[in-house]
């Protein structure tokens, strides 16, 4: 439920957005459903996405509300500008570069400023000081961040259209490819036509798309937030005017890619559904409060084609299987060593002090092999990682009490002394460790 009013959000506020700025609803605001099922989707960022929506209704209320008195506005919005601080940091980001840029453009922009409208400038900026004093209460955690490689912003640049995790397949290129195609000509014939006021904020938000750092204060892709949000605000800022031909192709194309897009996610959800209930079921045998650590191997290249499901649209990717484990946590109250631990609510116990990083993914088997006892194990296998915690995995049979290993393909993992076999399915094994 919370998935689809996160869908739903984002374009219902795209709508909101377009009504508020044009006057008036057509057909064009529906476009926004192509760009639900995205990189941010793929990979989990839920309350990021709520809090896009959330955003989007907020800068529509603003834009609406400008002829109301400044003070109701202060007080209204210091309420709103605050929640969506609470729903995601990034949210209220977006929120306030927008509002900054927009007040700016409207007041200042292609005239000179009066001294009323610099004062009335500033008043509307106090309705930011709720959330910034929260901002500044809850500071703290990691601090590193990371612009990133070539491939990483280009990860960001199609983040939009990628609903599968790591890299795309055909069907995010193609809807990718046709996006940038129908912006180039929309923009080129003059029929995309930009709302009063919005300019300097599409140029703040793009600028801000392309200096966001991969790691922000160790939040890893935080770079994909703000193109993901891109396409609902570019829809709803603009209008498009084309004669009624041209509307139907385009409508026509875009429900095939949409249909395309459904048919894909909906098998593939499936295939997950389905690979989930197996191994939940399997985690019975692991003790309540087991210390368990999660192995995994790539898919092999035959193993990543889901029934029912052209490569072209989807996949089984290896990031898709990185926190199933979590649900042992749920059913069987184990320890996994990357829930975020020590970053969110979650707080290891003294028993379980350094055996976790703040964020991670499952240990790649080569680094169980050579891990059994610290000597064995490089230097580069030894040295801290990005915020600076050391490898947990060293000596692992005297830290751990199961291991659960995700592997596709017929060939069971080798055999290893310390690992007892207690369950296995069809792309994973669980192992007691002996004397864990």
């Amino acid at each position: 439920m919370f998935i689809a009013l996160a869908m739903l959000g984002l374009v219902m506020g795209t709508a909101a957005l377009h009504r508020s700025l044009h006057g008036s609803l057509g057909l064009w605001p529906l476009s926004a459903l192509l760009f639900v099922y995205n990189a941010a989707l793929s990979w989990g960022f839920l309350n990021s996405l709520f809090g896009i929506g959330v955003y989007l209704f907020a800068f529509s209320a603003w834009v609406s509300a400008r002829n109301k008195p400044i003070a109701t506005r202060i007080a209204v919005f210091s309420l709103v500008a605050a929640f969506l601080f609470l729903c995601h940091l990034f949210a209220f980001g977006l929120y306030g570069l927008t509002v900054t840029a927009y007040e700016i453009e409207m007041r200042l922009v292609g005239r000179r400023p009066t001294f009323a409208e610099l004062r009335a400038l500033f008043l509307l900026g106090l309705h930011f000081v709720p959330a910034l004093l929260l901002w500044a209460a809850s500071t703290g955690g990691p601090t590193h961040i990371e612009y990133g490689s070539l491939s990483d912003k280009i990860h960001a640049l199609l983040a939009p259209t990628t609903f599968v995790a790591q890299s795309p397949v055909v069907l995010d290129g193609v809807i990718g490819g046709l996006t940038i195609a129908f912006l180039y000509g929309a923009l080129r014939s003059g029929s995309l036509k930009l709302a009063s006021g919005m300019r300097l904020p599409m140029i703040a938000l793009g600028l801000a798309a392309v200096l966001m750092p991969n790691v922000l204060d160790g939040s890893w892709l935080a770079d994909i937030r703000l193109p993901v949000a891109l396409p609902f605000i570019v829809i709803g800022a603009t209008r498009l005017e084309v004669e009624a031909r041209w509307r139907t192709a385009l409508a026509c194309i875009a429900l095939v890619l949409l249909a395309a897009r459904l048919w894909g996610v909906t098998n593939l959800w499936r295939d997950y559904d389905a690979r989930t209930a197996e191994l939940r079921a399997a985690t019975a045998v692991i003790d309540r409060g087991a210390r368990l650590l999660v192995v995994e191997d790539p898919i092999p290249s035959a193993d990543q084609a889901v029934p029912f499901v052209p490569t072209a649209l989807g996949e089984r990717r290896d990031a898709n299987f990185w926190h199933l484990a979590a649900l042992a946590v749920i059913d069987r109250s184990t320890f996994i060593p990357y829930l975020f631990s020590g970053w969110t609510t979650i707080e290891p116990t003294a028993r379980n002090a350094g055996l976790f990083e703040t964020t991670g993914y499952p240990l790649p088997s080569a680094l169980l092999l050579t891990s059994t006892t610290v000597a064995q194990m490089d230097a580069a296998s030894r040295a801290p990682n990005m915020l600076g915690e050391m490898p947990y995995w060293g000596g692992w049979p005297q830290k751990f009490d199961f291991v659960l290993w995700i592997k596709f393909g017929p060939e069971p993992p080798p055999r290893l002394p310390q690992l007892q076999a207690v369950a296995s399915g069809s792309f994973f094994y669980i192992y007691r460790v002996k004397g864990g």
